[in-house]
C-alpha cells in the first residue's frame, strides 16, 4: 500500500502539536514574568522572615490549579501548622495578601493577586 497518504496528515499533527508548544511557551514566559514582578513588590510588603512562605504559595498560586492546604504548607516548609497559622496572620495584617479559601475543606491558601497587584509601588 501507498504510504504517502500519512505524510499530510503527519505533517498537519506535527504543526498543531508545534503551535501549541509555542503557546504553552508564551503562557509559561508571561507567568514567570508576572511572578517576577509579584516578588519584587511582595519583598517591599511582607518581612524578609516570611519571604519564603509567600514566594512559595504565590509560585502554587501562579502555576499550580489550586492553593496549598495546610497540611502540604507544613511538609514542604517544616514549619508547624501553628507556626504557619500565625505566620499568615502577621502577614494579612495589614493587607490581606494570603487568600483563606474556607468553601471547602481542607481549606486552600494562596496569594490574592488582586491586593498584590494593588499595592504601591514605592
Amino acid at each position: 500500500r501507498n504510504k504517502s497518504d500519512l505524510t499530510v496528515f503527519i505533517i498537519y499533527f506535527l504543526e498543531i502539536y508545534l503551535s501549541g508548544l509555542q503557546e504553552l511557551k508564551e503562557k509559561i514566559e508571561d507567568t514567570i514574568n508576572v511572578y517576577n514582578y509579584m516578588v519584587k513588590k511582595l519583598r517591599k510588603y511582607v518581612d524578609s522572615k516570611y519571604q519564603s512562605l509567600v514566594e512559595l504559595i504565590l509560585q502554587v498560586t501562579l502555576f499550580g490549579i489550586e492553593g496549598f492546604t495546610m497540611s502540604q504548607l507544613v511538609k514542604i516548609t517544616n514549619y508547624s501548622e501553628q507556626s504557619i497559622r500565625a505566620m499568615i496572620k502577621k502577614i494579612n495584617h495589614e493587607d490581606n495578601i494570603i487568600k483563606i479559601d474556607q468553601q471547602h475543606k481542607p481549606y486552600k491558601y494562596s496569594i490574592n493577586l488582586d491586593v498584590v497587584s494593588k499595592l504601591k509601588e514605592s
